[in-house]
């Protein structure tokens, strides 16, 4: 008994020193690790950075509020740590919100704001001081945490969807009014193609380069590309015949690196700044009155921190020397103050190395030179960074049901419900997909899910005009693993490459479809849930089979216990009596359940493997093709910016490239 209230005491002695330390430990992970999920898609490391990121300002506040109910008066130096939760609570440059719903939480931020700074005041006002200089050097950094604080709030008030849609359309409006007026369209198409190639060299990004459309719920065509639509093919050939012409990917995904930067960062405050600078700089300005002071605001925002801190670490210098404090106290503040003054200057230094790195610097600026052999040692850039995870998401209904393994984490895996794998996304689907993009170029690029590509084939066009896109999807998906199961080992190489590029679009089509809930309804995930029973009660209960082994058995069994699938008779009764209420009712009822997918799916496979192989597979893959076409306008903002901070998805740089290169996506309705 003893013992613990020793241990009782000794935490009540050491609580806040503990706290405080955990608090400041919180915030150099997040600034160190917050930027990886970009680029990865670990589970783990994104479960620890939500911890981290729910957890700091948790302790944070619980730090300040115990602060001010049970400062201790043997440790003097107590309330001089207030100040710094503000600084915490503040947050890192790195990450201000994990997620967009963050964003849309901004005045749940707001309120903390003012409660905490509120809680701060009232712990520095009721201490007694025994020095001018700890009272400067904690009002210092007081006010370093308020404006910091301010600076989250402010970003994620800007990064909030409504804010973000808002800003977008009026920036398309100063576009179209401004640019389109003075540059002939010729002239800005062939500066875009000439931008992406230029990119892949020097990784440098055109300083007027717009990202933001890709946060709009129905993503709109550039105008020059409508405008310029006749023109386009020549530029699509042009960029056809580059040796590098994957480059465009680099391109679109550091595009898509800004949008990260703009929704779960600071870097709000860093585009801000140079953007009113350069607006000041230039002799056209409007409102340059305006401009200067919201300028100097921001500079005061950024920079302010790192000032404070310096000017506090000189103060605390003289004053710890002046009165005899606990030296573990003094030791604990020289961690905060000088992590402080580390901190900021690593993301100040960080923000300047990344505008030098990713975009094309003003060439009348001094330093530009220096800073940009800095920043290309430090922060490489082009096609040398990595921008997302550049991973493929693959989800396949018949390994999903022939899965068994044992070890824990595929366990864990179907407990939580991820039935889905990842793999490397290859040159090969990069190549198919870009080519095909610069091969079409037509305002209906995305109007189809295949219906273009079996325009000469009636039945497999008829079954996919008969059923919604999720339910196309998962008979093309089937059809497609039965056609791989016909092939023989003594394919050529151009046959297994294609057989490989639709395997892969078949998977993450699915994926986007079935695991994502891309366009998927009601009653399409009932036709999902029967397709997976019906393939579960085929296979008799076995899942330790091999892929290849589960599609030979449906098949089998969808051959021995077919039923013709007449929906005019589903629900049963005389179509010849009056069909009541509940008779009508009940016909929709079967309706929902009754889902030939199996049999659909074999029909399609067996019009395709009737054909040679190459061409089978080439319409194969432009089937997935057109269905991803028809899918990447069609995702939502939603999901392009939850998936920027989890690694990425190719889908959004499907989606880039298509508005970057022509009117590829869905034209405006008259």
């Amino acid at each position: 008994m003893g013992s613990l209230q020793a241990v009782e005491g000794l935490w009540n002695e050491w609580e806040i020193h503990c706290l405080i330390l955990s608090s400041f430990g919180l915030q150099v992970f997040l600034f160190f690790t917050a930027g990886m999920r970009r680029h990865s898609v670990s589970s783990i490391l994104n479960s620890l950075i939500w911890l981290a990121y729910l957890s700091a300002d948790v302790v944070a506040i619980f730090v300040l509020g115990h602060l001010a109910v049970h400062a201790s008066g043997s440790h003097h130096l107590l309330i001089f740590w207030a100040p710094f939760l503000l600084l915490h609570l503040g947050g890192q440059d790195t990450i201000t919100a994990f997620s967009m719903q963050d964003n849309e939480l901004w005045q749940r931020h707001l309120l903390g704001l003012v409660t905490q700074v509120s809680v701060a005041i009232y712990v520095i006002s009721i201490s007694s001081w025994q020095g001018s200089r700890l009272l400067a050097a904690t009002v210092l950094m007081f006010l370093s945490g308020f404006f910091k604080y301010i600076g989250r709030t402010f970003c994620l008030y800007t990064s909030r969807p409504q804010f973000l849609r808002d800003t977008t359309v009026l920036s398309l409006d100063r576009y179209v009014h401004g640019v389109y007026q003075e540059v002939p369209l010729e002239d800005i198409l062939r500066q875009r193609v000439q931008d992406m190639v230029a990119y892949a060299d020097d990784g440098k990004l055109p300083s007027n380069v717009s990202f933001s459309h890709i946060l709009l719920d129905i993503p709109l065509n550039d105008r020059a590309t409508i405008e310029g639509a006749t023109i386009i093919p020549y530029f699509l050939n042009v960029q056809n015949h580059l040796a590098y012409r994957n480059g465009a990917y680099i391109y679109v995904s550091a595009l898509l690196v800004r949008c990260y930067e703009r929704i779960y960062t600071k870097a709000m405050l860093h585009f801000a700044w140079l953007y009113n600078f350069k607006a000041i700089m230039s002799e056209d300005s409007e409102d340059k009155t305006i401009r200067i002071v919201f300028l100097h605001i921001l500079s005061f925002l950024l920079l302010f921190p790192l000032i404070s801190a310096l000017i506090t670490l000189e103060l605390f210098l003289v004053a710890e020397k002046d009165q005899l404090y606990n030296r573990t106290d003094i030791t604990i503040s020289y961690i905060l103050l000088i992590g402080a003054i580390i901190l900021e200057v690593a993301s100040l230094f960080m923000a300047i190395l990344s505008y030098f790195a990713s975009s094309k610097a003003p060439p009348s600026c001094p330093l530009a030179p220096v800073a940009l052999h800095v920043a290309n040692y430090i922060h490489p850039a082009g096609r040398h960074r990595k921008h997302w995870s550049k991973m493929l998401a693959q989800y396949n209904i018949f390994e999903c049901n022939t899965r068994e393994d044992s070890t824990v984490s595929m366990a864990v895996a179907q407990w939580i419900g991820r039935t889905f794998s990842r793999i490397a996304i290859s040159p090969d689907v990069e190549e198919f997909v870009l080519d095909k993009i610069l091969d079409m170029g037509t305002w209906e690029l995305d109007s189809f899910r295949g219906q273009q590509a079996l325009e000469r084939w009636t039945v497999m066009r008829t079954i996919i005009d008969s059923v919604d896109l999720p339910t196309s999807v998962l008979i093309w998906h089937i059809a497609t693993e039965i056609c791989d199961l016909g092939e023989e080992s003594n394919t050529n190489s151009y046959q297994t490459k294609m057989i490989r590029v639709s395997r892969e679009l078949s998977n993450y089509n699915m994926y986007l479809v079935f695991r994502c809930g891309v366009m998927l309804t009601c009653s399409s995930k009932l036709v999902h849930i029967n397709t997976h029973r019906e393939i579960k009660k085929s296979l008799g209960g076995n899942v330790n089979l091999a892929r290849r082994e589960a599609i030979r058995m449906v098949l089998q069994a969808n051959r021995e216990g077919q039923q013709p699938y007449d929906t005019d008779n589903i629900g049963g009764g005389n179509r010849s009596k009056p069909i009541t209420p509940v008779q009508l009712l009940k016909n929709n009822i079967d309706a929902l359940d009754y889902s030939p997918v199996l049999p659909r799916a074999r029909t399609v496979a067996d019009e395709l493997n009737a054909m040679p192989g190459d061409d089978r597979w080439d319409l194969i893959a432009e089937v997935w093709l057109e269905m991803l076409f028809y899918i990447a306008p069609r995702c939502g903002s939603a999901f392009h910016a939850e998936h920027l901070s989890t690694g990425g998805e190719f889908v959004s740089h499907v989606l880039m490239i298509m508005r970057s290169l022509g009117p590829f996506l869905p034209p405006p309705d008259y």
